[in-house]
């Protein structure tokens, strides 16, 4: 089981940290790492409550996709990280990210050779040709 964030990923304003806390709290609820199993109906409702802050909020959109890729990053529960995949594809086709180099750079994801997906973010679709200044990560 894992705990909660004690603050945002990214710096935001004291008014959207609390919110942000709440949203990985939420995130953590989806993917079931809270022990309780969730009728489909509350995940239903956790999803669109995550989509409504990232919409409602533009500062909180960066923040819900920085927190959906710490959850799929090295996550050794693989149920818990199929669902954090789902949220993340719901996210993804619901809003891109407002500031797309902030997923692009290597600062912003040290070492996780995450580059399909962050191409994917800035692109579209897996399989088009990249142009970040990014290189796989040998494995």
């Amino acid at each position: 089981m894992q705990e909660s964030i004690p603050t945002s990923l990214l710096k935001l304003s004291n008014d959207h940290v609390s919110r942000a806390v709440k949203m990985f709290s939420g995130i953590l609820k989806y993917m079931g790492e809270t022990g309780e199993t969730l009728p489909a109906i509350q995940s239903l409702e956790i999803a669109q409550k995550l989509l409504h802050q990232g919409l409602k909020r533009p500062e909180l959109k960066d923040e819900l996709y920085m927190q959906l890729i710490k959850q799929t990053r090295g996550n050794p529960n693989i149920s818990s990280r199929v669902k954090a995949w789902e949220l993340f594809q719901l996210v993804s086709s619901t809003m891109p990210p407002s500031k797309v180099d902030r997923f692009c750079t290597p600062r912003a994801l040290p070492s996780s050779g995450l580059v399909s997906v962050r191409c994917w973010l800035v692109h579209g679709a897996p399989g088009q040709e990249c142009r970040c200044r990014l290189t796989p990560r040998s494995v």
